[in-house]
């Protein structure tokens, strides 16, 4: 099955247009096994959580991404915006106590993507063995290898990384319109039916990241 891991709500997000009557129009058409709602600082309660669900006939994680001291982290399984999660060391010890995870959003937008630049010609990344020592990748329990607005040489070197540092991948679209979701997404292997079951496949890496951005489908539904 798989899930959509990262989008923005207009609910949650100020930059987010996405409504739930969109959400649930797209599950319905598109047969997503889950989805995962990561809206920027702002965690959906619980209440609000199990209501999504029954509207949408899907698993509905409660995620965050959380502007970080050491960048943009996908952090999953916590119920409240905790106070201090902006460092990264509190995001770690909160996820490990409610048996969440974290994943690393988008690792090298801003050293490889020119979008991101306004046009200019990005930095590039500094030599290899500098990127494997990043602090940020002792934190995290994965990485995000595809990413909607992401370009082929951010794919390749995460996916290079995550070999290397033996770390899981996952793939979201980081939509902020409800047309762009589904181009990025994770397959998790098996049936994944609660927010633990998924906390616990990403973290043993029983995950895979899928870019559909090329007309791809995704093998099965549900």
């Amino acid at each position: 099955m798989w899930f959509e891991t990262h989008l923005h709500t207009r609910i949650g997000s100020e930059d987010g247009s996405i409504t739930e009557e969109e959400l649930a129009s797209w599950v319905a058409a598109s047969g997503a096994g889950g989805v995962c709602l990561t809206d920027h600082d702002y965690v959906w309660p619980k209440r609000e959580i199990a209501r999504l669900e029954a509207r949408l006939g899907c698993v509905v994680i409660q995620g965050v991404e959380v502007s970080t001291d050491l960048g943009h982290v996908l952090a999953f399984g916590l119920e409240e915006y905790r106070p201090g999660i902006h460092r990264i060391e509190v995001l770690r010890r909160e996820i490990d106590r409610v048996g969440g995870v974290m994943v690393l959003a988008h690792p090298f937008r801003h050293h490889l993507s020119a979008h991101y630049r306004y046009g200019g010609t990005p930095p590039g990344l500094p030599p290899w063995e500098r990127v494997l020592e990043w602090p940020v990748f002792r934190y995290v329990d994965a990485l995000e290898a595809c990413n909607g607005s992401g370009v082929d040489a951010e794919e390749a070197a995460v996916r290079r990384v995550a070999a290397e540092l033996g770390l899981p991948v996952t793939g979201g679209s980081d939509a902020h319109r409800a047309d762009r979701l589904g181009l990025c997404v994770t397959r998790v292997l098996g049936e994944v039916r609660s927010q633990r079951a998924f906390c616990e496949a990403v973290r043993a890496g029983a995950c895979e990241a899928l870019d559909r951005r090329g007309g791809g489908g995704c093998p099965g539904s549900g």
